[in-house]
């Protein structure tokens, strides 16, 4: 029994399924982080639904801890398809596909070719040609693709998140994010809060109260030196709140 020594002998055939291996990891790697990428966008975008719910006063405390719970269980879901989906993207075909260098079939056969213990002289003219072939920039070709359109999205769901927290005020923001803490009952925010308007204008006030609060807010007023007089807010939605400062 002879070993050979051709350049598609035992050491070249490891070589090139050694190759072949770190490529699947180089492509699983970046699958995975379009995976996370994608989730971050969507995480951003439920956050933005879930402080709009909270900012409405149209869910209570129920709608929205199931609108919560939804939310965050889809993305979760998403995950795990996610990481099915990458079982394929791993695939030698996959790879191949994505080298662009020979047929996808041609890499295949030379794959087979490779882990099988023989030395004929098509064995190895196949796994020459095939790593031969191999791409100097395959990294980047196993990356490329669909990362703009990815980025745009996350890029715009973070900023618009982040625009929806800053103006949100820190209970409606944390009922939000987290709607199964223990509700607090009073006042959660108050619009337009500390503001100076010319004397006589007509000012539009908007109390937001927890919602397991039982009596509706009032308004109290009073100009210099006058006494103190009360004013009607009328519900707008749930424990949302809203009147005059003249009437």
């Amino acid at each position: 029994m002879g070993v050979s020594t051709g350049t598609g002998g035992g050491v070249s055939a490891q070589r090139f399924l050694r190759r072949l291996q770190v490529a699947r990891r180089v492509a699983g790697t970046f699958g995975l982080l379009r995976v996370l990428v994608a989730l971050v966008g969507a995480a951003g975008v439920a956050g933005i639904l879930l402080i709009l719910l909270a900012v409405s006063g149209f869910a209570g405390i129920v709608l929205l801890r199931g609108m919560w719970a939804l939310f965050w269980g889809g993305i979760l879901f998403l995950f795990f398809v996610g990481l099915w989906v990458l079982r394929d993207m791993m695939s030698l075909g996959a790879v191949a596909e994505k080298l662009r260098t020979l047929p996808r079939d041609q890499v295949l056969t030379a794959a087979e070719l490779a882990s099988e213990n023989r030395s004929d002289e098509f064995r190895v003219r196949a796994i020459d040609q095939a790593e031969g072939a191999f791409p100097a920039d395959w990294i980047i070709r196993l990356g490329a693709g669909g990362w703009r359109p990815l980025l745009v999205f996350v890029s715009t769901s973070l900023f618009l998140f982040g625009a929806a927290v800053l103006k949100t005020p820190g209970a409606v923001l944390g009922q939000a994010l987290w709607p199964f803490r223990p509700e607090e009952t009073g006042i959660r925010s108050v619009s337009p809060g500390d503001a100076v308007f010319p004397r006589g204008d007509d000012v539009t006030v908007t109390v937001r109260v927890s919602t397991g609060n039982v009596v509706p807010p009032v308004l109290e007023v009073r100009s210099a030196g006058g006494r103190w007089e009360t004013r009607t807010l009328w519900a707008i939605s749930t424990g949302a709140y809203t009147g005059c400062s003249d009437r």
